[in-house]
Order: structure tokens, then C-alpha cells, then sequence
């Protein structure tokens, strides 16, 4: 029982941290910096090292969070982000299985890409049947684009970390077996 609560524990203050570091990144750090998307990054991330879809549950509860600081429908940023998950999770599972670091840069830029989809498509929907202008502007392209290359990037360097520390992550760890 004191297992279970410190595990509970433990995934709370871990989620809490990882929400408290988005806003944080988003608020404190400089133009381009400030696109940085660290949940979605760490969502990835826990995707790559974790085979039972946890991390489906957590972009449920970080998504919600999500909700209290995005001026967009509620819902739309919640739900865009569980597809997202979703998508990269069957993306990662059939077709870009190779764990090298830069087939897992692509794939976190291609996931970006679809939870962007995502987030435009509901929102577009949401304005549509609710009659709300939402503007989408040159800028908004841009910072777009910021943030799929960025994320990835950031992607890119924490992958490679955790993959001198974690041997699961490491492909020369999976060549052994062959």
C-alpha cells in the first residue's frame, strides 16, 4: 500500500513538474526559446521508454491543465494533444520503429506537425459551429514552425542524453540481440 502511494506520489509531483516547467518556459525564456513545447516533449520522450501507453493518461491530465492557460475552445488543446499521443505512439509502433537519434528528430517533428493539425482542424470546427473568430495570421505559421523545430531539437539533445544514461534507448544496445 505505501508502494502504491508513493508511486502515486511520485507520477503527481512529476506531472505537476513538468506543467510548472512548460509555463515556466513559456513565460520566462525569449522569443524563439519561448516555443519550446515541454510537455509535449516529455510526452514524446516517455512514449520512447515505455510500451503501455501510460503516457496516454498523462497527456489526458496535462492536457487539462493545458485548458486553464489557452485562450481556445476548452477541450481543443486537451484533445488535440491525447490524438497527438496517440498518433505518434502508432507512427512510432509501425513505421518509425529505429530508434537512432535522428529518426527519432523526425518523428518528434512530424509529431508536432499532427498535434498542430489537430489543434487548427478543432479549432477551426469549434469556431465554426460556436461562430467565433480566431485569426490565423503569417505569424501564427511562423510560430508554428518555431515551435515543431525547436521541440524537436530539444527532443534531439534529451534523447541523447538519456541515451548514454538509459540502454534501452540506445540502438547499439538492440544490435547485441541480432
Amino acid at each position: 500500500m505505501f508502494k502504491l502511494i508513493m508511486s502515486f506520489l511520485f507520477k503527481a509531483v512529476l506531472l505537476a513538474g513538468i506543467f510548472i516547467a512548460h509555463i515556466w518556459v513559456n513565460n520566462v525564456l525569449p522569443y524563439p526559446f519561448e516555443h519550446i513545447n515541454l510537455i509535449f516533449a516529455f510526452l514524446f520522450i516517455y512514449l520512447l521508454t515505455d510500451e503501455n501507453a501510460q503516457a496516454l493518461w498523462y497527456a489526458l491530465i496535462l492536457g487539462l491543465f493545458l485548458e486553464l492557460f489557452v485562450s481556445a475552445s476548452f477541450g481543443v488543446t486537451m484533445l488535440s494533444l491525447y490524438f497527438c499521443i496517440l498518433s505518434t505512439s502508432w507512427l512510432l509502433t509501425y513505421f518509425l520503429t529505429n530508434r537512432s537519434f535522428y529518426i527519432v528528430t523526425l518523428a518528434a517533428a512530424i509529431s508536432m506537425f499532427i498535434y498542430r493539425i489537430y489543434f487548427l482542424g478543432l479549432n477551426s470546427i469549434f469556431n465554426f459551429f460556436f461562430k467565433r473568430n480566431f485569426l490565423y495570421t503569417s505569424r501564427t505559421a511562423a510560430d508554428y514552425a518555431y515551435e515543431m523545430a525547436l521541440t524537436a531539437l530539444f527532443v534531439m539533445l534529451v534523447y541523447l542524453l538519456l541515451s548514454r544514461i538509459i540502454k534501452k534507448l540506445n540502438p547499439k544496445y538492440l544490435g547485441k540481440y541480432e
